[in-house]
């Protein structure tokens, strides 16, 4: 229904979109007093409320767009794991408080003016261009809509409106703040920097008995097997069910007649052209052509090289002029023409080579076309198969006897964890090309049916879950190996950590980088014309912050993004612009800011607003409404 109401009112329900700015920033967690026995109102606060039709319509409308972000319609599951429920609820209890505000303010909205709004919806013009009660009345009852509930709701979002705009319309940023935002932009450093890795030092030792012991107890989770899961896979795609063998000779004989250009190189002719003005120009040079002048002759008397009159070695397809190009390969073979009319004016041809078209053998191409035919009757062929499979799992066939019903074999992968990997920790090699499956194979439940995963091209991937294998903790010497490894990484990390903050401290009390780099048999780097936020070679968004956090001449270190190095620095130069105007922030990164600042009081107003009325919310009526 939600869907043919945005088809058919756009206009208004657009309107009510508004709340999803104020309902933006109460996601973070509803802070009402959450109760029961409310009745069919979801959020009661102050005088006003919300029914569970208003949640259940909240609920829709964000699935919907949600569904055209991801580009699929999403289920209640994936709804429920984005917050989804929760987000609604929050638009819900924004879009209370905001009426219990209008009436205590007394705020309203006039018959005149609601009557303006409806009658300026184009959806409910008639065929004169204006408002029609007929059309009006007609569109609310295809959507389920009564007229008064239509209007009670064109009132409550301009009265909404009437604050909203109050407290965000002109919250402009000034010309001051943009200019400060582009001065703090300008700024260029230059730093000398080496890069610390656990190779610089010696390789740690490794660790006793006792000593990695007492570290695998501490971090034996690490260690701790996943969860694995026996599933079977039925993959229905056209490759799947195509069937080259049932396509016969004849029909691939067929085929390859029709395509036969798709197997070769078209004919091609090297073609001159010379246009005339007028048809007694043209019929002047063809009477020199078939006296003692040839081509050539007419070329000069136009003005003309072959060259500039090349249309070049084109097939007869290539030529967009069609009585050009039929004209030129009428010709048995290399030769002139007559004068041909064609589409600029009168012209005359000369073909001067033929390039003869080659088509490879049907003994060569047979099996491709075979192959494509097979595929292409798969695609036609897919939904019945799907539907067959649906049937006879309807019917209480087991995966694998309606697998064989409809001829398509089950894989069955006996260890998938929740990265795609096998026991031997690789990928499962081959995983059908689904965005969702592996996730939807580890919210699945053992032994029972499940919805069919789109492939990302046409098809589907049905899935079953043969048993659960849940982690387990697991002893050391199963792990001693990748133990004692991690225990070593992480020394080294912390050897590499500890020289860092050595060497920034040695940097502070005066000495060189260069001296600590010889120490180590390093070598210095030096960056120039750095720019906040713009990662430079090994100076990654970690390095870059570090760099501008700290004045002119200072040291410092800090661990890469990667967590795998430390960058020990010193800036050696900044350089800031003396002045720089608001314009130098482009147009739309000011009414970002612009944006942001009406986004943060609309913020505040509703967690005053909630500190206020104390919103409650009853959840037995939230899960009700979207129950059915």
């Amino acid at each position: 229904m939600l869907q043919m109401l945005r088809q058919a009112a756009g206009t208004w329900v657009a309107k009510l979109l508004l709340l999803l700015l104020v309902a933006s920033f109460a996601v973070w967690g509803i802070s009402g007093q959450v109760s029961s026995g409310l009745g069919e109102k979801v959020v009661v606060a102050g005088d006003a409320s919300a029914s569970a039709v208003d949640y259940r319509l909240a609920y829709d409308r964000q699935l919907l767009a949600l569904s055209r972000q991801f580009g699929q319609r999403l289920t209640r599951e994936q709804a429920r794991s984005l917050g989804l429920d929760n987000q609604a609820l929050a638009e819900l209890v924004s879009g209370t408080l905001l009426d219990a505000q209008a009436n205590d303010l007394g705020l309203g909205l006039s018959r005149q003016r609601l009557a303006q709004i409806a009658g300026s919806d184009p959806t409910f013009r008639g065929p004169d261009g204006r408002f029609d009660r007929n059309t009006f009345n007609a569109v609310l009852r295809e959507v389920g809509m009564r007229p008064e509930d239509y209007l009670r709701s064109q009132a409550q979002v301009a009265v909404r409106q009437q604050i909203v705009s109050a407290l965000a319309d002109g919250a402009d940023v000034p010309d001051a703040f943009f200019s400060a935002v582009a001065l703090y932009r300008s700024e260029r450093r230059n730093a000398d920097y080496l890069i610390l890795t656990p190779d610089a030092l010696p390789e740690p030792a490794a660790p006793s008995d006792d000593e990695l012991a007492k570290w695998y107890e501490e971090n034996s989770t690490r260690f701790d097997a996943p969860e694995y899961r026996d599933v079977s896979l039925l993959v229905l795609d056209a490759e799947a069910i195509a069937e080259p063998d049932a396509i016969s000779d004849d029909e691939v004989a067929a085929e390859y007649e029709r395509t036969k250009e798709r197997y070769g190189q078209s004919e091609k002719r090297t073609v001159q052209q010379i246009l005339y003005s007028d048809r007694s120009a043209a019929e002047a040079a063809f009477a020199k052509l078939q006296g003692d002048g040839d081509f050539d002759t007419l070329l000069a008397d136009a003005g003309r090289t072959a060259s500039q009159a090349s249309l070049g070695s084109v097939a007869k397809a290539d030529i967009s002029d069609p009585a050009i190009a039929e004209a030129a390969f009428a010709l048995n073979g290399i030769g002139t023409t007559g004068i041909v009319e064609g589409k600029f004016g009168p012209a005359i041809l000369r073909v001067t080579e033929v390039t003869p078209a080659s088509v490879k053998p049907y003994e060569e191409v047979a099996d491709e076309i075979r192959g494509e035919m097979a595929f292409v009757r798969a695609r036609n062929e897919l939904l019945d198969r799907y539907d067959a499979y649906e049937d006879a799992r309807a019917a209480g066939d087991t995966m694998a006897e309606a697998a064989a019903k409809i001829g398509v074999p089950l894989r069955r992968i006996d260890a998938i964890d929740s990265e795609g990997n096998g026991r031997d920790g690789q990928p499962i090699a081959d995983l059908p090309d689904a965005p969702n499956l592996v996730s939807s194979i580890f919210t699945a439940e053992e032994a029972l049916e499940n919805p069919a995963e789109n492939l990302k091209g046409d098809g589907f991937v049905f899935y079953e879950i043969n048993a659960i294998t849940p982690t387990r903790p697991r002893p050391l010497e199963e792990v001693r190996d990748d133990a004692v490894a991690a225990y070593q990484s992480e020394k080294a990390q912390t050897a590499v950590a500890d020289l860092a903050n050595a060497m920034q401290q040695r940097l502070q009390e005066g000495e060189t980088l260069a001296a600590l780099a010889d120490e180590l048999g390093l070598a210095t780097q030096t960056a120039t014309d750095l720019k906040r936020e713009a990662e430079n070679g090994a100076l990654d968004a970690n390095a870059i912050e570090a760099i501008f956090s700290i004045p002119a001449d200072a040291a410092g270190q800090v661990q890469t993004a990667n967590g795998q190095s430390h960058i020990v620095f010193r800036v050696t130069n900044v350089t800031r612009p003396l002045a720089s105007s608001a314009e130098a922030v482009p147009a739309n990164e000011r009414e970002a800011f612009d944006r942001a600042v009406a986004d943060d009081l609309l913020r505040q107003l509703v967690d005053r607003l909630e500190a206020i009325y104390r919103p409650q919310i009853d959840q037995g009526a939230a899960q009700r409404a979207l129950s059915y």
